[in-house]
């Protein structure tokens, strides 16, 4: 119930940011409510870790708004909060910190000139006028930053492996491969996997481990299409800065809030994971909002209808896919035999699966998912220890197979 308080919260903090920025709640309403009822946020409402997200979230766009309170007033009350409430967001979760980023992209946006070089150059003159808002910030994240490298190397298992259950391989496969390897496929799983899930959120999964997402060291058609639409989202990006600010704003931050965690310039702890896109899928919902104005602008009745009914439609069915995605998380078992229908190679599911039919007493059941794990890992066994633990669960079940027999 908390968690759902906690989304709605957010929800109506979309649409107060949106309607500071944009002076419309026709523009406004319709982002909130697409990203309250978007299927992929299940994740980060229904499980008690999304919290984190969910707080995060909360902080970041607050800071937003009083940041832009600030702007308006220039009371120093309301930044010295912004900061405060910054730093809160940090210590819910890491992901706060694209708000470095954030932040010049809604300057960026507010700024109204003819030229994008004047607009740049206007740009710099309020970077130089807001001196002390931003060194306040970059001061905060920085301090965080100190603090959490301190605690990274005493606590997180990739600083300090030595008797942690975690497996950096299995967690990202991309983890150790060479620059290059690591950012082709890292632009695959933005685009196929990442914006994908956002268009049509329908096969979702809790847990992306070793193997759900292939990873090849050699470019491929695939790759290829991925880089090609890559591209092509960088060439919207700077057509729409200079031709269409909104939705230069819309992509640039779907892009800025998901980047930084993509695997794209540096490896982090996941190949993927649906909460990841909470906080990019604002832009999303933004890029929707967009086009659906423009189209309910056109002086003509028909397309007004048209336009009303086919966002109507638009949030039944994301209303309605997560409504079904919630009954997916009523226990483990249900998650993950749904998790499986999606990622079918998922080694840590299948052994979550074979122990708990272990437990249940049904060894034949759980033998065929140990037997998968083997396959499926077999040219990474040093790398994963679920292979090693297979192994020995399956050589327990075939002898206690063949005592039952």
């Amino acid at each position: 119930m908390v968690n759902v308080l906690l989304h709605a919260l957010n929800s109506l903090l979309v649409f107060f940011l949106f309607r500071r920025l944009f002076k419309k709640a026709a523009i406004a309403l319709p982002a909130a409510l697409i990203f309250a009822v978007h299927p992929v946020h299940t994740e980060v409402v229904d499980w008690i870790v999304g919290r984190a997200d969910l707080l995060s979230f909360f902080f970041v766009l607050l800071t937003l708004l009083l940041y832009l309170k600030y702007q308006d007033s220039r009371k120093s009350g309301w930044l010295i909060f912004s900061w405060l409430l910054f730093l809160a967001g940090l210590f819910s979760k890491e992901s706060a910190i694209v708000l470095l980023l954030l932040l010049p992209l809604v300057d960026l946006f507010l700024i109204q000139s003819a030229r994008e070089w004047a607009a740049f150059k206007n740009l710099f003159r309020r970077f130089k006028e807001k001196a002390v808002a931003y060194a306040g910030f970059f001061t905060v994240g920085a301090a965080w930053f100190v603090w959490r490298l301190a605690v990274m190397r005493v606590l997180d298992p990739v600083f300090n492996p030595k008797g942690a259950d975690f497996s950096p391989f299995g967690n990202n496969p991309l983890y150790f491969l060479p620059f290059f390897e690591r950012f082709i496929n890292s632009v695959k799983v933005l685009v196929f996997y990442a914006i994908k899930l956002l268009v049509w959120p329908v096969k979702l999964a809790y847990l992306y481990y070793f193997n759900s997402i292939p990873v090849s060291p050699f470019v491929n058609v695939s790759m290829i299409v991925a880089l090609v639409l890559f591209v092509l989202l960088i060439f919207l990006l700077i057509r729409w800065w200079k031709r269409d600010r909104p939705l230069f704003l819309a992509l640039a931050w779907l892009l800025a809030a998901f980047l930084p965690f993509a695997n794209v310039f540096y490896p982090v702890n996941v190949i993927f994971a649906e909460r990841l896109l909470y906080l990019p899928s604002v832009g999303f919902c933004l890029f929707l909002a967009l086009i659906f104005e423009r189209i309910y602008q056109v002086n003509k009745k028909w397309v007004k209808i048209m336009a009303v009914a086919v966002f109507t439609l638009i949030l039944l069915a994301g209303l309605g896919r997560t409504y079904q995605r919630n009954f997916d998380w009523q226990d483990g078992r249900t998650l993950n035999e749904k998790t499986l229908a999606t990622v079918p190679l998922n080694i840590r599911v299948h052994l979550d699966v074979a122990f708990d039919l272990i437990r249940q007493g049904r060894l034949s059941s759980a033998k065929p998912h140990l037997e998968k794990i083997l396959e499926i890992a077999q040219g990474s066994a040093n790398l994963t220890p679920e292979f090693q633990n297979a192994q020995q669960l399956l050589k327990q079940v075939n002898e206690q197979l063949m005592i039952n027999d």
